[in-house]
């Protein structure tokens, strides 16, 4: 501070040195009951404050240079999630807060309540980076993101950009006097010049790859329309938008113009627009894609496409069916109705309350039957799935992950694919000293909030398992072995940097031991080991965690071998021994 002290945020509160006494002393803090907690952010005021954050929330130091300062909890409005992940101040003084939850900004405050908004700062939700840093522009900066507050132009930093970082350290961030920024990472230190930044303005060509009719490949149609004959009933066309420097977060969208009233997105994942059981008529399918940045290119697609009408699609033939059709059921109408009258009445009422009956015991067994199979696949006191569902789900996932690394038709070996299944084991440490101190009640009460902290870090999409005990299984679906030890570290996190809540206010510290393992671990040769056998090896990074003190993670992400059995055989060794032979890919979260 201008006072020349030096303020330092620990693990639990606030210390402070000064020249005049060159000792570090604690802080003390007013408004909030049990401690301080761990503090991950400072943020200097132009009122003079010093704002801090961390596990508890906010604090404020009225006065930093007081002999005495105290730190005052301040009462956040607005704040979506309990734990300030980082904060900064813009040009115009007022402060911006990051959470688990995603960024803020500060509206107003007293000094003991704050009013934040939720700034939309990012697509993918979460953390905005929790490393904050404004540019002269007024733009705010992570080393995953950037926001500019003026336009609500929101930019994810990818490795195309140049910001390949891996896993970006937190707290270790900084900004240089030209402006220029520094971000520490898993591979390394990322710079940042905001100055000499600009949006990716590729305008990429859009081209077409496949076309199918009723499922057979067809030969794309050199000029003039797409025709369909009479008689087939569908088709699909695979299009394709030729940005190579990070095609993954190409876009996509499309419209059958007399058919679709707006634009279909197809999103990043999706190249294919299939159509079946189109009216006979003309149409024009237009496709657009995007750059990188998700910037539509004007280089659009506009196919026309012509559906024959058979015979019996005709005008003249649909008039005839017409009325046919009517004279027919007038015909049948007349002759039954005079012998429906006389049997109407009579059988109204009954037909009436055996219906209703009827109708009322079909939906009690179909809403039990459905209240049971939900039951047999959730675990009761934590609303998680349980062995059951993943017993039955897993084997339709594990397929669909191998046919990512089948070989192509013209090449010999498997390809590569992001599309990996991550296995995530997660035990809280020392969980028995719960029960054993404060009752079953209290660790049940653990359990349970085990659930948010998960939902906090992984996808509505993945599965989330109570595997037994203490002991959670999650099934990162759909995500590349890459992000393993990121998602590793986010779920460490969330157990440890949030304090647990039980019955009377009691508060908890704990922490949690995390083992992960991909499938397939091979990627050349992925049908060698089963996802069943990818769980016992988390199991066995989790052993390793456990190992090294807890509080931990290892995790598998990539193994070599010549041959099926001779990876068989590495599964047995010890886990450091396999990592020594360099057929192993061991990642720790100390390394």
């Amino acid at each position: 501070t201008d006072d020349g002290a030096l303020w330092v945020g620990t693990l639990d509160g606030l210390m402070r040195w000064t020249p005049d006494k060159p000792v570090m002393r604690a802080i003390p803090t007013a408004g909030l009951v049990g401690g301080t907690g761990e503090v991950n952010a400072f943020a200097n005021m132009p009122d003079g404050s010093l704002w801090a954050g961390g596990a508890a929330g906010l604090f404020r130091v009225a006065r930093p240079g007081a002999a005495e300062p105290v730190a005052e909890w301040v009462e956040p409005r607005g704040l979506t999630g309990q734990t300030v992940l980082g904060m900064a101040v813009d040009l115009s003084g007022r402060l911006w807060v990051d959470t688990g939850t995603g960024l803020h900004r500060l509206v107003e405050s007293n000094g003991k309540q704050a009013r934040f908004e939720t700034v939309g700062a990012s697509d993918t939700g979460g953390a905005f980076g929790a490393n904050l840093l404004f540019d002269k522009q007024g733009r705010v900066w992570s080393q995953r993101n950037m926001y500019d507050p003026r336009t609500g132009e929101r930019r994810e930093l990818g490795a195309a950009d140049g910001a390949d970082l891996g896993t970006g350290w937190f707290r270790a961030y900084a900004k240089l006097d030209d402006g220029r920024m520094l971000f520490g990472g898993a591979r390394g230190l990322l710079v940042i010049d905001p100055e000499r930044f600009s949006p990716w303005g590729y305008k990429p060509p859009l081209v077409l790859s496949e076309l199918r009719v009723d499922g057979e490949e067809r030969a794309l149609p050199a000029d003039g329309p797409l025709v369909l004959a009479p008689g087939e009933r569908g088709m699909s066309l695979v299009f394709a938008s030729l940005d190579y420097s990070q095609p993954s977060r190409n876009r996509y969208r499309y419209r059958l113009q007399g058919l679709d009233t707006g634009w279909i997105d197809a999103g990043a994942l999706s190249r294919t627009a299939a159509y079946t059981n189109l009216a006979p008529g003309r149409y024009t399918l237009h496709v657009q894609g995007s750059n990188r940045d998700g910037a539509w290119s004007p280089n659009e697609l506009q196919i026309p496409v012509e559906v024959r009408a058979a015979w019996w699609q005709t005008r003249w033939a649909l008039a005839l069916a017409l009325l046919g059709a009517i004279a027919t059921v007038a015909c049948i109408v007349r002759m039954r109705t005079r012998l429906l009258l006389r049997r109407s009445r009579m059988l109204e009422q009954r037909v009436q309350e055996r219906t209703e009956a009827l109708e009322a015991a079909s939906a009690a067994l179909t809403a039990k039957s459905i209240e049971l199979e939900e039951a047999s696949l959730t675990d009761p006191l934590t609303g998680l799935r349980n062995r059951r569902f993943l017993d039955r789900q897993m084997p339709a996932d594990a397929a669909l992950t191998l046919r990512h690394y089948q070989p192509l038709p013209d090449a010999a070996v498997a390809g590569d694919s992001d599309q990996d299944l991550l296995f995530f084991l997660i035990d809280i440490d020392h969980f028995k000293r719960i029960n054993d101190a404060h009752g079953h009640m209290a660790g049940d009460a653990v359990l349970e909030q085990m659930r948010g902290r998960l939902q906090q870090v992984f996808r509505a999409t993945d599965y989330l398992v109570r595997w037994g005990g203490e002991e959670f299984l999650i099934v990162a679906r759909g995500t590349p072995r890459s992000r393993a030890a990121e998602l590793a570290e986010r779920a460490r996190q969330a157990v440890a940097a949030e304090v647990f809540v039980l019955e009377g206010g009691l508060r908890l510290a704990q922490t949690c031991s995390v083992g992960f393992s991909a499938f397939p671990l091979c990627p050349t040769l992925p049908n060698a080991l089963d996802w069943r056998s990818a769980i016992d090896l988390a199991d066995a990074a989790l052993y390793e965690a456990k190992e090294a003190g807890r509080n931990a993670w290892v995790g598998l992400t990539d193994a070599d071998a010549d041959t099926a059995d001779s990876l068989r055989q590495d599964v047995r060794r010890p886990l450091d021994s396999w990592a020594a032979t360099g057929r192993l890919r061991l990642q720790r979260s100390d390394s």
